[in-house]
């Protein structure tokens, strides 16, 4: 995937993207089919491993190119969907934040758009240098009129404007991935509408400003957690201005050579604002990017950008954690049977026919859930084959119910955050 020095404007533009990939993957299929046509089995099966990997290059090389909403959904999808290589899904997410920052102007532009004034007549001290950036927006630096440090996101240009539009050419570059039967097209196309709707969400930051102040609120009491402040005054769509924390990123901390007393204790708390989340607020921070937590001076730990999050239906807690309890129990019917009252099984087979399948998913579950607590120090590697297992069931799954995508996302992030951590936890399930 190659890194450009600007992102694609207008509808035909980046139409023009999509339709140049459907070309390409259009000439590498007649291609296979013409040379594979009087091959042995063996030299078509070796092709067409090399042809699908191709296509999905250069599907993946257009979505790079398109970034925004067109980068993050597909980002998402291929952590929740095995669509493509490993080595395709890495760089994907690589590419996520390789966006190349707006200009100065741009950022003033916006500024004066959105809030009617300067930035020099806003704040007392604005970076016009972006600190932090992503797919969907870049952070400045900033000190406002009362002498508070600002985190000030402004929105890149033109990202609400193409979401809906990127979302269709993103359904038609993942058609053309030649997934085969292991994927059913009903588990994309529901993992896409998922995405579709915490990314129209994702760019509206007065909501975002919204939920950040909710979850202050809710989770006041939880000791060692801090969520930022709203500056409500110097916040609207586009552009969200909170209190700035000053700690420290995953990696930067964990480069201190932290204690495993350290590491315990901060393993606690992302389990305790995980689970307090899920399991009493049925409401959860949906994007657990490490980028979005901050190992703070005295053990705290502050969690920032609330612009993804998943609120579930009326039951669907209820009926994870009778999944959970089934699987710690063994009882494959039961899981079974719940599997299909969410409507992610497709057929009447009896369970025996899905053991092989979800009996690594079972072993992963009692794992964790030991009353002595897991020790991540001593499991590397644990969370890729946790997601392995997840993976090799995906044959089975026709459907994903609403909200499953981003309670996969989320206890994904949480686990492997817990093994960067290296920590020691009690990940039992409250009430199991």
């Amino acid at each position: 995937m190659t890194r450009q020095t600007h992102v694609p404007r207008g509808k035909l533009r980046r139409s023009s993207i999509a339709g140049m990939a459907g070309a390409k993957a259009a000439s590498l299929q007649i291609r296979h089919l013409s040379t594979t046509l009087l091959a042995g089995e063996a030299k078509r099966e070796e092709q067409g491993r090399q042809t699908r990997e191709e296509m999905a290059e250069v599907v993946f090389e257009a979505i790079s190119r398109l970034r925004g909403t067109a980068l993050k959904a597909a980002q998402l999808l291929c952590l929740e969907v095995d669509l493509v290589p490993d080595h395709i899904r890495q760089k994907l997410g690589k590419a996520c934040y390789e966006v190349p920052p707006m200009s100065r102007a741009t950022a003033r532009g916006v500024l004066f758009s959105e809030l009617g004034e300067a930035p020099e007549s806003l704040f007392r001290d604005f970076e016009p240098e972006a600190f932090a950036a992503a797919s969907l927006g870049q952070v400045h630096r900033a000190i406002g009129p009362g002498g508070h440090p600002l985190a000030v996101k402004i929105q890149y240009p033109g990202i609400g404007t193409t979401l809906i539009d990127d979302m269709k050419m993103i359904r038609t570059l993942i058609r053309m991935l030649p997934t085969g039967a292991h994927v059913h097209p009903r588990l994309v196309s529901s993992s896409l509408r998922e995405i579709e709707t915490r990314l129209v969400e994702e760019i509206d930051y007065e909501r975002e400003a919204e939920q950040t102040l909710w979850f202050k609120a809710q989770l006041a009491h939880l000791e060692g957690i801090v969520i930022p402040d709203i500056n409500e005054e110097l916040s609207t769509e586009l552009v969200l201005s909170s209190q700035r924390l000053d700690g420290c990123h995953l990696h930067q901390w964990l480069a201190g050579n932290p204690s495993q007393e350290e590491r315990d204790a901060y393993a606690r708390l992302l389990v305790a604002f995980f689970y307090h989340c899920i399991f009493e607020l049925e409401r959860i921070h949906a994007d657990p990017n490490p980028g979005n937590y901050l190992f703070l001076p005295g053990g705290e730990l502050g969690i920032i950008d609330f612009g993804c999050v998943q609120t579930f239906e009326p039951g669907f807690i209820q009926t994870i954690k009778n999944l959970i309890r089934s699987y710690l129990s063994g009882d494959f019917p039961s899981v079974v049977a719940i599997y299909r009252g969410l409507g992610m099984l497709e057929g009447a087979g009896a369970p025996e026919a899905y053991i092989d399948k979800l009996e690594p998913i079972r072993e992963n579950v009692v794992r964790v859930s030991a009353a002595e607590g897991f020790d991540f120090s001593r499991e590397p590697g644990f969370v890729g084959r946790m997601n392995q297992s997840l993976m090799n069931a995906t044959p089975l799954m026709c459907n994903l119910p609403k909200g499953m995508t981003y309670y996969n996302r989320a206890t994904t992030g949480l686990y492997r955050m817990l093994e960067q951590i290296g920590g020691r936890v009690d990940l039992r399930v409250p009430g199991l």
